[in-house]
């Protein structure tokens, strides 16, 4: 190995979830093949997930112990979990700027212990939060390399989230630091050209790298795990065009049920030859379940499975389309748009998932709807989709197998974690 060292840090996220495991530990694993460099991975965990979770800890230190790869986890105080009455236990925090500079002043000694005693020289920040503490060690220790990897435009994501207004002190912290972030990284990660052009539109001079979300496309492949179990199960005919959902699915979060409610509603006006597949964590099911009878979706419309790890890319293989709808804009293109490209499935997205919607229309694979919600009123709009968004997602049932393959094609070219690596490797 060569004397430069690199450290993949994460903050307040769990390295052993699926969502992780796809879009961290796949890629370092390939990546620590292709450069000469010592790769750590850091992880910042709230004290109660690193004490509740040791068992994945340690699973997780002896896979990378096989890849060559240390593992760190340093628990943190925060975010603390708070109780809610209609919510219970929570742990989200907003990184207003009374909180980060708690969190500054907590992981700084860290990131310094990280950079003089491990002799990391090389930070790939997967976060807003952590990069700043990097960055102000950046300021002291010139040789540090920081690669800004924020996944998300944190600032206007709180926006949107209504966790603060383009007038708070917060959201104008976090622009001022956002600006010195750009500026002042080696690189800023951009996972679209949606990302891209958002930095660039705002920062001059700043030095990005489209790198989009990863998918293994060996493993998400129609072709290797074809399986027409579910089908079977639910005693669904080959005439039924079966749309998936896939990812996370909570009440007043990105990807919320009403959202999908909504559009199903929608979609069922046009074609009630359509069966709808989620595949979502269990602690959701009820959740969906109530939120569809308020929309007199029947049972009959949709299935619900809870698939570990290693069974989403069979479940993927068995539907015909994928759907990924947002109730507010954003420039992402989301982990389950790749994974929907691989396994072959043409894909519904409203006007809102702006990144995924800019692919699809430049590449023919899939369709995007004009689908408006009410912030104030009914949440749902009244009105039925358009002529004009019926006549694209006839057409791309129609035309499903063609687009398929143009899908699949797209993501071995684009999205597959081997490639990705070695744009990684090529900035380290």
């Amino acid at each position: 190995m060569g004397s430069s060292k690199i450290g993949y840090l994460t903050f307040n996220e769990k390295p052993w979830s699926n969502l992780l495991r796809r879009q961290v530990i796949e890629v370092i694993s390939e990546s620590n093949k292709l450069t000469n460099k010592d790769l750590i991975l850091v992880s910042f965990l709230p004290f109660y997930e690193y004490l509740r979770n040791r068992s994945n800890i340690s699973d997780l230190n002896k896979e990378l112990q096989k890849e060559g790869i240390r593992f760190i986890t340093i628990p943190t105080p925060f975010p603390i979990p708070i109780y809610t009455r209609d919510r219970g236990w929570i742990n989200r925090w907003r990184y207003d700027w009374i909180r980060m500079l708690v969190v500054l002043l907590y992981s700084t000694p860290f990131v310094l212990y990280l950079k003089f005693i491990s002799g990391i020289n090389i930070f790939h920040c997967r976060s807003y939060p952590i990069s700043v503490s990097v960055l102000a060690i950046k300021c002291i220790s010139k040789d540090i390399r920081l690669i800004f990897d924020p996944r998300s435009d944190f600032p206007e994501e709180n926006i949107t989230r209504r966790n603060w207004s383009k007038r708070s002190l917060s959201y104008k912290m976090w622009k001022k630091l956002e600006r010195q972030l750009c500026i002042h990284s080696d690189y800023v990660i951009a996972i679209s050209n949606t990302y891209d052009q958002h930095f660039k539109k705002i920062y001059s001079g700043v030095k990005t790298k489209i790198i989009p979300n990863n998918v293994n496309t060996n493993e998400f492949s129609p072709d290797q795990v074809r399986d027409e179990s579910i089908r079977e199960k639910h005693d669904i005919d080959e005439s039924t065009t079966l749309v998936c959902y896939s990812g996370s699915m909570y009440e007043s979060l990105w990807n919320n049920p009403d959202e999908y409610g909504c559009v199903i509603e929608k979609l069922l006006e046009l074609n009630r030859n359509l069966q709808f597949m989620f595949l979502i964590p269990p602690d959701s099911n009820e959740l969906l379940r109530k939120k569809f009878h308020e929309y007199n979706i029947n049972d009959e419309h949709y299935i619900i499975e809870n698939p570990n790890f290693e069974q989403v890319p069979t479940l993927l293989s068995q539907a015909d389309l994928g759907l990924y709808i947002l109730d507010n804009e954003s420039i992402r293109i989301g982990t389950k748009f790749v994974e929907y490209c691989s396994a072959g499935l043409p894909t519904i997205v409203n006007q809102n998932v702006e990144g995924a919607a800019e692919i699809i229309r430049k590449n023919n694979l899939g369709c995007e709807i004009s689908l408006h919600f009410n912030k104030n009123n009914s949440y749902c709009p009244p009105e039925s989709l358009s002529k004009d968004d019926s006549e694209r997602i006839h057409d791309i049932i129609s035309n499903s197998e063609e687009i398929s393959e143009d899908c699949r094609q797209f993501a071995k070219e684009n999205f597959d974690t081997t490639i990705i690596a070695n744009s990684y490797a090529k900035l380290y």
